[in-house]
């Protein structure tokens, strides 16, 4: 699914597409009102279907834990995680094993939802995924390419560790699918341009620019406070956005 990855609006990309929708007349304008939301683990079949109507890069990622918030038989919010978190980053600097750290990497809100189903979702998931696979971290990123500050993972209470240096690393448009540079050498052992030219000869090299870095701690207190310590000095007060 292709997409435009240049959001001159300044709006958050998801924002608009709910916009759209909301506006379409062929669109179900489901009340959610009555109805007890739940938290379940759903199929990737389900989360991949959702999440391409709203995602700014128009992939699934490397996602492969994905949760979904119900209003009876309605998906109004999903969420999906990942293993690959750039672990020797994280567990060199937290000291913790990589199968303990997780990637908030994808998720997406219907545009019928109420404004706290992200949030909700988020706080549910983050239980059940600390009980299920022993999960001490998670770390999300928004980019300021879609318009994100990451205001859904401050109303879920992760902290803000500033902005990533992308250190002139790039992703790869191929066949119409941005992919990041290690799924690239993945699917096809390289990343040279004359290899990309015969598999695509329209491939493009796109530049990556800085991202916002939240990370949540799913520890028991005592875990979070070690942790906290070795991190303390990067954690910086929430950003927002320019009036």
């Amino acid at each position: 699914m292709e997409k435009n990855h240049h959001n001159n609006t300044g709006i958050c990309w998801q924002y608009l597409i709910k916009q759209k929708k909301a506006k379409a007349k062929n669109k179900t304008q489901f009340n959610y009102k009555g109805f007890i939301p739940e938290v379940k683990e759903i199929e990737i079949s389900i989360a991949k279907q959702f999440i391409l109507e709203y995602e700014w890069l128009g992939n699934m990622g490397s996602a492969n834990y994905y949760y979904g918030l119900f209003f009876g038989n309605h998906l109004a919010s999903v969420v999906c995680f990942s293993n690959s978190v750039s672990p020797k980053a994280y567990t060199n600097l937290l000291g913790i094993k990589h199968n303990e750290i997780l990637l908030l990497c994808r998720g997406a809100t219907a545009h019928w939802a109420p404004d706290w189903a992200p949030s909700k979702l988020i706080s549910k998931t983050l239980k059940l995924i600390k009980n299920k696979y022993n999960i001490k971290v998670v770390v999300a990123y928004a980019d300021p390419e879609a318009g994100e500050i990451g205001y859904i993972y401050q109303a879920s209470n992760f902290y803000y560790w500033g902005l990533t240096n992308p250190g002139g690393s790039k992703k790869y448009k191929i066949n119409g699918e941005i992919m990041h540079s290690r799924k690239v050498h993945r699917l096809f052992g390289t990343r040279k341009a004359e290899v990309l030219k015969k598999i695509d000869k329209n491939y493009s090299a796109i530049a990556t620019f800085p991202k916002h870095r939240y990370i949540y701690f799913t520890c028991n207190s005592y875990t979070k406070k070690l942790l906290m310590e070795k991190i303390k000095n990067l954690i910086k007060p929430y950003p927002k956005k320019d009036k």
